[in-house]
């Protein structure tokens, strides 16, 4: 898969059925960035394919990009309709322990920020 450089949810197609993520990879020990790390997502119900493929820059923050979420409509009315879609994160930073986000959630309109803490390998 590509790297994505850049995508703003308002230029998504049906923007109000997405909701976007950036990533923060530091490191567990200083908290200092990490430059390089990679960054696969994928959808929780077919983990084997990369939806994208990203890498962080030297402030440790990867690209905000757009992911598919429920329509917002369906975190405004309480019901059995899951309001959010999940999807995987696997981190992979060179001197770094991977680390797998299993389960994450996406809500439509949000952007999320997630942190990611590395620990070096010994």
């Amino acid at each position: 898969m590509p790297t994505v450089l850049s995508t703003q949810l308002s230029d998504t197609p049906d923007a109000d059925s997405y909701g976007e993520v950036r990533f923060s990879v530091t490191d567990a020990v200083n908290n200092r960035p990490i430059n390089n790390a990679s960054i696969r997502i994928s959808n929780i119900d077919t983990p084997e394919t990369a939806l994208y493929t990203l890498t962080t820059n030297p402030e440790g923050l990867s690209d905000t990009i757009p992911l598919e979420a429920p329509p917002v409509t369906f975190s405004l009315t309480p019901g059995s309709t899951q309001p959010y879609s999940e999807y995987i994160f696997t981190i992979r930073a060179d001197g770094y322990e991977p680390v797998v986000i299993n389960g994450a959630e996406i809500l439509s309109t949000v952007t999320a920020l997630q942190a990611v803490r590395m620990i070096p390998i010994a």
